[in-house]
């Protein structure tokens, strides 16, 4: 019985067993780990992206059928994706906070970032006469494959040229051929 202990005793210390995995690579990261991005809200221009500054004028446009909205874009570090998709909380002093959902497509810059176009946020539920001249806070947070980044700034909203005079209840064009969607009310 001594024998077989031994024998058994053996066999344990020797490694009596396959070889052990390797340890694992930990110097490339998880495809499928969260990431995270950094989120710069602002415009494309001509000359390329650029970034709206806290208490930045952003001009807001009066679409044809009356909606109110900022024409932007964001640009994305560290996503490597198609699509980002985008939530905003855009609080006002006087309104409550509006909360809206965006998709949009996500292209490579040159400089390996990534940008994504139409990013549109929108105040339909607030008359254009009472947007101006306010400063919301804009809390935007983006999903972008497994990225997750998130901006707080705020912007002061001007008229982007879409009513005259708007200290008469913004009633006119700039061409003065008709009122605005929504009248300044």
């Amino acid at each position: 019985m001594k024998t077989s202990l031994l024998a058994l005793g053996f066999l344990a210390v020797t490694g009596c067993s396959t070889t052990p995995d390797p340890p694992p690579n930990t110097d490339k990261p998880d495809a499928d780990a969260p990431c995270s991005t950094q989120l710069e809200l602002g415009k494309n221009t001509a000359q390329g992206f650029v970034p709206f500054e806290n208490d930045q004028t952003v001009g807001v446009l009066l679409g044809f059928q009356g909606f109110r909205f900022i024409e932007g874009a964001a640009r994305l570090t560290h996503a490597n994706t198609e699509f980002a998709f985008f939530r905003f909380q855009i609080t006002f002093k006087d309104h409550s906070p509006l909360v809206q959902d965006r998709a949009a497509m996500v292209t490579p810059l040159p400089d390996g970032t990534q940008l994504a176009e139409n990013v549109q946020i929108f105040f339909n539920d607030i008359p254009m006469a009472e947007l101006l001249e306010e400063y919301p806070r804009i809390d935007a947070a983006v999903t972008a494959g497994t990225c997750t980044g998130k901006q707080t700034l705020s912007v002061r909203l001007s008229d982007a040229g879409t009513c005259d005079d708007l200290t008469q209840g913004g009633s006119m064009f700039p061409d003065g051929g008709g009122p605005c969607a929504d009248a300044g009310l």
